[in-house]
């Protein structure tokens, strides 16, 4: 039965909420916020509190840095972001402890140890010296380097919005840009390479709805920011009319080309000839899939530029006002506009919607001066080199669990475990080094050995080659490599798992472990990892697949960092046709088998597939049984193959 005292009062708040006035509403809120704190757990660890302003690609940027900055930390730290709501999505999978909370709660916030206001710059709005450096001296010397740096530039900051024209002339002049500004000192490893944007696998149904999944596409925006408030058009978008012949250009050029629109209903402006208009039909999560898997995306200065960059692909960005030197890309096609009169951000205060020289708002005469047959010879010259470039994947090993081969790897197990001076123990135990709980998990006994040997197959013992580890985590694959002496770089979503109890303290050690022997070890994950176009040349990824959806686009990013010429490593869950996934372990989500083999590697092009066969699977786990191997569920063995990217121009 339902508490009539609850019924009333929620009927009593309802009448309240529809019958006031909305000025009403806004007095009691202001009066409300200057009474409600943010409550602030009762331990040891270091609280701060960061206000979080601009738009998207600005919000982007701060993250970044706010990764950076829990990576420089020894200490346990909670991280309270005050921000819109709609930004919130760009902070998924963030490896430190955080809670969101309105920017009107910023100012009355109380008990933090540090409080910041970031966006151009690093204002420390509040500290506790002591309490810093009793917990982190690293971060009280940023600090006091935050502090030494904001005296030196404190005009800049104080007249800040209006100081920004002459703020990022100075920045160029230093060879700084939005990004490295934020770089005080040098004290982080900080620049346009270190965003952390992870898409939501969820979301890839998008492909689906929008009948995009096979089809070769573009996309294109025209518009401002979501949360501005004006329904003006800012001067730094690019014509309308010249959006729609660029359009007809290219389906004149490239008529098998999809030309998908984004961007959101109130604040873009449409195009007519278009073959998919989305506006305001696909969520943020949506737009960062369909902006990943674009051949090339073309905007003016914009926040989706930013995304579209840490989502590591192509734009043609169009600059008028906005100073290309400070806000480009060099990875980009940056367009400047060849108008005499240009980069006049902030010169005044309505520069968003006027142009200072005429007064005359969008379109602008700069952005006028860029004409349609500028940005297609670029475009033509672009997608020409990638329409002509061929990827060819071929598969050059085959192999699958048995008492046999664990055998034949034992010595580069006993290696591994000389190396870093443990213990090695039997395949149905997990191996640990240290306090920072770097594993080999009992299967991966099997795995990282078959990895080694073919790493040192296709190496010949050169060590100068640079090698990704692919969710790798705390395991102790990359560190065995790093020690080697290969360029070795580990990406995980977080370094904290398998942590016996101590989860940050265990992901701190980690760090700084990998710190002293040389290994980097990045966050990022396998549906969007944080490198550019083949950058190495052999990528491993050991025991992760099967706990992905989607597989196709997992292996797609991978072969996307890899050089041509480059191996890519992959082990497995692996089950039989007939088997069935629901007695597996939770975390697997899509265990490997033959047929799904078949289907993935086949829509990757490759020509002639090496496949397991029911036979092979059945003595495989006969070995598993009798070895013992740690496993989960006793339907699934392990393999792995290796595919080889080569690349040729047609």
């Amino acid at each position: 039965m339902k508490n009539p005292i609850n019924q009333s009062l929620k009927f009593a708040i309802n009448t309240f909420i529809k019958t006031t006035p909305v000025s009403w509403k806004r007095k009691i809120k202001k009066i409300l916020l200057k009474q409600i704190g943010v409550a602030i757990p009762n331990n040891n660890d270091l609280h701060i509190a960061i206000l979080l302003n601009g738009g998207f690609g600005d919000i982007l940027i701060s993250s970044a840095w706010i990764k950076e900055l829990y990576r420089l930390l020894d200490c346990t730290v909670k991280i309270d972001l005050f921000m819109h709501p709609s930004h919130i999505l760009l902070f998924q999978f963030m490896p430190y402890k955080i809670r969101f909370f309105s920017r009107e709660l910023f100012n009355n916030a109380t008990k933090y140890d540090l409080k910041i206001d970031l966006m151009f710059f690093v204002n420390i709005n509040y500290w506790v010296p002591y309490r810093i450096i009793d917990k982190d001296k690293r971060l009280f010397n940023l600090l006091e380097k935050i502090n030494i740096f904001n005296d030196k530039y404190n005009e800049y900051i104080t007249l800040f919005p209006y100081s920004v024209y002459t703020w990022n002339s100075l920045m160029t002049k230093l060879g700084r840009n939005r990004w490295s500004q934020l770089n005080i000192d040098e004290m982080f490893d900080f620049d346009d390479t270190k965003g952390i944007l992870h898409l939501d696998i969820n979301k890839y149904a998008i492909f689906d709805k929008l009948d995009l999944r096979d089809k070769q596409y573009i996309t294109i925006h025209i518009g401002s920011d979501a949360n501005t408030v004006s329904d003006k058009q800012q001067v730094k978008l690019w014509a309308l009319d010249h959006y729609v012949i660029l359009c007809k250009l290219i389906k004149k050029y490239y008529p098998d080309l999809t030309i998908v629109q984004i961007g959101g209903v109130k604040n873009s402006l449409p195009i007519s000839n278009v073959d998919k208009n989305c506006l305001g039909k696909l969520s943020m999560s949506e737009s960062m899939i369909v902006l990943k898997h674009s051949l090339l995306h073309i905007d003016g200065e914009s926040g989706l530029v930013h995304i579209r960059r840490q989502l590591h692909g192509k734009s043609i960005v169009l600059f008028g006002p906005t100073p290309i030197e400070f806000f480009k890309y060099a990875e980009n096609i940056n367009i400047n506009s060849p108008f005499h009169c240009t980069n006049c951000m902030w010169m005044l205060g309505d520069w968003y919607y006027f142009c200072i020289r005429t007064g005359s708002g969008y379109p602008t005469p700069c952005m006028l001066a860029i004409t349609p047959k500028m940005v297609m010879d670029e475009f033509k010259k672009y997608m020409d080199a990638v329409l002509s470039k061929e990827t060819k994947i071929s598969q050059t090993a085959l192999e699958i669990y048995s008492t046999d081969s664990l055998k034949k790897y034992d010595s580069i197990l006993t290696d591994i475990c000389n190396v870093f001076s443990i213990e090695k123990l039997p395949i149905s135990k997990h191996i640990y080094y240290g306090n920072e709980r770097f594993y080999i998990h009992a299967t991966k006994q099997w795995e990282y050995p078959f990895a080694i040997d073919k790493i040192k197959e296709f190496t010949e013992h050169k060590k100068t080659l640079k090698i990704a580890d692919i969710g790798g985590g705390g395991g102790l694959l990359a560190p065995y490599l790093a020690r080697l002496g290969y360029d070795t770089t580990v990406y995980d979503l977080n370094y904290s798992w398998d942590h016996n109890g101590d989860p940050e303290r265990t992901e701190k050690l980690r760090l700084r472990f990998a710190e002293s022997i040389g290994l980097k070890m990045e966050y990022g994950s396998i549906f969007n990892i944080p490198a550019e176009d083949e950058t190495f040349d052999i990528v491993t990824c050991v025991s992760v697949v099967e706990h992905v959806p989607e597989k196709y686009y997992a292996f797609k990013e991978m072969l996307r960092v890899l050089k041509p010429g480059g191996i890519l490593i992959v082990t497995y869950d692996l089950v039989d046709f007939t088997a069935s996934n629901s007695t597996e372990a939770s975390a697997c989500i899509e265990i490997f088998t033959p047929e799904l083999i078949q289907n993935i590697l086949s829509s990757l092009g490759v020509q002639t597939v090496l496949n397991h066969t029911s036979a092979d699977i059945k003595k495989s786990l006969n070995d598993v049984h009798k070895d013992r191997v740690k496993k989960t569920s006793t339907e699934s063995t392990i393999g792995g193959f290796v595919l080889k990217k080569e690349d040729k121009i047609t």
